[in-house]
């Protein structure tokens, strides 16, 4: 187009001077002229209506979904097809939810970029859509959608639940198993998640020691050089709560910081003395575990003293200057970070979650930062990557607080992370279309990590799951 805009500019710059025409041939041009205008206005019209219609596509997230290269971003991004394409022969893959908009992206891109576009269709659709739109779906990308008995009720076609990233907490899995559906998860290893979480457990770490709303204050409201004062982490104990992938990441991000690194896990400890069976990080950490009965090659069976749990993670809290919470939330860690919890830190401590939201009780929060615990405890500051309610109110009196500090769930997200988790997804739905079934996934799509095979099993005995239909198809429940 450029091309013929520079040789039109250069026929009209060297056209010969105008001479007078007859009537009748200035009549035919004005007529021409006239004729033309009409033209491009109509041609403009239908641009525009299509621009339109392709922008509430795109809004959308759904039907096919193709772009020339990566390079795109955001409403960049072009959605070609219509909203419900005919899927009678395509597996289609639902993001329950327009929240992380780059783990939908990145997995419709894996999946272009394999040439699958004509077997698998990748869609995303609001929240409150997820019970119609999960109807024809055959895979299910949850996010932070609740996808229960209710909302799982009409999904006879889908076979597979696969979280994008680790949480599992919003989904029912029982009712996955009564509808014959297998259930996985992405461990945070070996994907780029672990060490982006844990990377921005430091960021948050780093951010509330060096109280990072009034350094903004002093750069942009009061002009203030040397203020405020902030605090090292050099010397400072560090308690991380949870020992997964992105707590031992964590761990060994800390090391170079000069802090004194503890930790604090549901499951047993392994003992030094077992030797190079144990985790390195876990033996480095002898003698500085909390949360947990060490064990020996005499005490192998793994029991944990529930007192004694309580009153190690308490004494844990006591010497802390920084706790990390880096756990996965389950049914009886829920609200955990209560008056209880927080009366038993220092005073003065630092408050850091990269796990979930749902460990909080804001208001035993806003207590401790305001110095009203029954002990008088005053809380230096909490930064979180999470909330109790996503997206979290911006109004709430703990977001707004002064030594609060909340980013939008972006802990893992970054673009390792993502365009590997994108990949897996792919190659999950590949399974699916192509009917290869569990041993086969398990076997080339390892790091998918389904959680509730053994109770499947238990239920459908000797059905082939991700072979065809979910058994409750054809058993007509």
């Amino acid at each position: 187009k450029n091309r013929v805009r520079l040789v039109a500019r250069r026929v009209v710059s060297f056209r010969p001077a105008r001479v007078a025409r007859p009537a009748a041939s200035q009549s035919a041009s004005f007529a021409s002229r006239i004729a033309s205008r009409a033209s491009r206005f109509v041609r403009d019209r239908t641009r525009a209506t299509a621009a339109t219609a392709r922008d509430a596509r795109r809004t959308m997230g759904g039907g096919n979904a193709h772009v020339s290269d990566g390079g795109f971003s955001g409403d960049d991004r072009e959605t070609i097809g219509d909203l419900h394409p005919s899927r009678s022969s395509k597996t289609k893959v639902l993001f329950c939810g327009l929240e992380f908009l780059e783990g939908w992206n990145q997995t419709r891109l894996a999946v272009e970029h394999a040439g699958l576009s004509d077997q698998i269709d990748v869609v995303r659709c609001d929240r409150q859509d997820v019970p119609r739109e999960i109807q024809d779906a055959h895979v299910a990308v949850p996010l932070m959608t609740r996808l229960d008995a209710t909302a799982l009720q009409n999904a006879n076609a889908l076979r597979m639940v696969i979280q994008f990233g680790v949480g599992l907490e919003g989904v029912d899995e029982a009712a996955c198993v009564a509808s014959g559906i297998v259930l996985a998860r992405i461990p945070s290893e070996n994907t780029g998640n672990a060490a982006s979480t844990a990377e921005m457990a430091v960021f948050l770490t780093l951010a509330a020691m060096r109280e990072v709303w009034a350094m903004r204050e002093s750069v942009y409201v009061s002009k203030t050089l040397g203020s405020p004062m902030g605090a090292t982490l050099s010397g400072k104990n560090v308690l991380i709560i949870g020992w997964g992938s992105v707590g031992k990441t964590v761990a060994a991000m800390l090391a170079p910081f000069g802090c004194s690194v503890s930790a604090a896990k549901r499951t047993t400890w392994a003992s030094p003395a077992i030797g190079s069976g144990a985790d390195a990080l876990e033996r480095a950490l002898a003698g500085k575990h909390v949360g947990g009965r060490v064990t020996s090659e005499d005490d192998s069976d793994g029991a944990t003293d529930k007192n004694t749990k309580h009153e190690s993670l308490r004494a844990g809290l006591e010497n802390a200057h920084v706790v990390i919470l880096a756990c996965t939330q389950t049914k009886e860690n829920v609200g955990m970070v209560d008056d209880a919890f927080l009366n038993a830190t220092r005073d003065g401590c630092v408050l850091v979650n990269v796990a979930r939201g749902g460990l909080f009780q804001p208001d035993a929060i806003l207590r401790a930062l305001d110095g009203e615990t029954a002990e008088k405890k005053k809380l230096a500051y909490v930064a979180s990557d999470v909330a109790w309610e996503e997206p979290v109110n911006p109004t709430h009196p703990l977001v707004r607080h002064e030594r609060a500090y909340f980013t939008p769930h972006v802990g893992g997200v970054t673009d390792v992370s993502y365009k590997r988790m994108g990949e897996i997804v792919r190659d999950v739905a590949r399974v699916v279309h192509e009917k290869r079934g569990l041993a086969y996934l398990a076997k080339h799509v390892a790091k998918c990590s389904p959680v509730n095979v053994p109770q499947l099993k238990q239920t459908f005995p000797g059905f082939p799951f991700l072979e065809g239909a979910p058994p409750t198809t054809l058993n007509g429940d």
